[in-house]
């Protein structure tokens, strides 16, 4: 009667558990290859598009506690987000998704998160030296494009004497496309038109095995992306994404009955085009006083691929360490990036200007130890010492 108990907990929790992973709205999730401090593409394929709002995709790195959020951009049947590689830690990320239905409801992905049920994981790995000896150069990871526009392209520049470039297997959602390939010196090409028949629309996982001239497997390499009709990519193409947060707080701090209240306000903002980011941040506390060095924060930033990257505001520009290293100033910075040659520039406020403030006088007899306790000239202020709030001066 035992044992029969015991089989029965075990099958209801594995159907609990395979329930969890149902949804309605999800038929398939697809990851690109994670790699350590590399970005990563989250892929949904969704049932029913016409019925849902929004996707998010919620992560966060091993060992937090909190969720991080992003919304995920719906392309036909497929929403997609790209997970920024800083947040790319080994040894794996948890995520879920969250969709925003039409009907005002809610559901996760998978279901059951609400009540407990474990999130998904992206196993993350460690960044090796094969992976800068074959690249993949086009598409991009997460990249949204139609049939037409379609190439891959696979770079074997940087690989080693040993590697049999015609030995390459090329898998297309695990269909084998090697076939298709045109090898051309240290590439291979596979363009749209090489395929016979018109690609479904949807997420495709690339994955390339690449072997060495004895016929062993070298290596694996993959990506993700989508393809969607000529008219939704054209769409998408013209599309800025963006998104923003904005968030308030009011606390009173009780200490030997002073209460002191702080009320703080930040918000975020960022924007993206093809290679163009745009990233904007603004804090204001009531801690902000004119005698004390600023305490409101504000900034925007744009970068424009790796080439170029501008921030104004307060910003924290980094040069060699007898220069200036990570020191706020309240301006302007940015750096050229040529290749052939690099320029760095920053020009601003690092400290505020405030004036001292005279407290109160004392005589020689009279005056206390303190560090804001300083001589005066006794002839314009009555005293020789005095209790002071010091200012500061201006630094650029």
């Amino acid at each position: 009667m035992k044992k029969f108990i015991v089989a029965s907990l075990i099958i209801i929790f594995s159907v609990s558990q395979l329930k969890a992973q149902a949804s309605d709205y999800v038929s398939a999730v697809r990851i690109g290859d994670a790699k350590e401090k590399m970005p990563v593409t989250v892929s949904a394929t969704l049932i029913s598009p016409e019925n849902i709002s929004s996707v998010n995709l919620f992560f966060k790195k091993f060992g937090e506690n909190e969720y991080r959020n992003v919304e995920m951009l719906i392309a036909g049947n497929t929403a997609s987000a790209t997970i920024k590689g800083e947040f790319v830690i080994p040894p794996y990320l948890d995520y879920y998704l969250l969709l925003a239905l039409k009907n005002g409801t809610t559901q996760s992905y998978p279901l059951g998160i609400e009540q407990g049920f474990t999130p998904l994981q992206i196993a993350v790995s460690g960044v090796s030296d094969k992976d800068k000896e074959i690249l993949i150069l086009s598409p991009s990871d997460g990249e949204i494009l139609s049939q037409e526009s379609l190439l891959i392209s696979i770079s074997f520049f940087k690989a080693p004497d040993n590697i049999d470039i015609k030995r390459t297997k090329i898998y297309l959602n695990n269909e084998d496309v090697t076939k298709l390939a045109l090898v051309t010196n240290e590439l291979l090409v596979i363009s749209g038109e090489s395929f016979e028949s018109n690609l479904s629309t949807g997420s495709r996982l690339l994955k390339v095995e690449v072997y060495d001239k004895e016929g062993k497997l070298y290596h694996t390499i993959s990506r993700s992306f989508q393809v969607v009709t000529a008219a939704i990519a054209e769409e998408v193409s013209t599309r800025w994404k963006s998104a923003g947060n904005l968030r308030a707080e009011s606390r009173s701090e009780t200490f030997n009955t002073v209460s002191t209240w702080y009320n703080n306000l930040s918000a975020d903002f960022n924007a993206s085009y093809e290679q163009w980011n745009v990233n904007g941040y603004l804090y204001l506390t009531s801690e902000e006083k004119k005698n004390l060095q600023p305490y409101n924060r504000y900034s925007a930033h744009v970068t424009g691929g790796e080439w170029l990257e501008l921030r104004v505001g307060d910003t924290y520009p980094r040069f060699p360490s007898l220069i200036m290293d990570g020191k706020r100033i309240r301006g302007f910075s940015g750096q050229l990036n040529l290749g052939f040659i690099n320029v760095a520039a920053a020009i601003g406020e690092s400290d505020r200007k405030v004036e001292g403030v005279l407290l109160e006088t004392y005589t020689k007899d009279q005056v206390p130890l303190g560090t804001d306790i300083i001589p005066i000239n006794a002839t314009k202020y009555g005293k020789p010492f005095a209790k002071v709030n010091l200012g500061t001066y201006q630094r650029d």
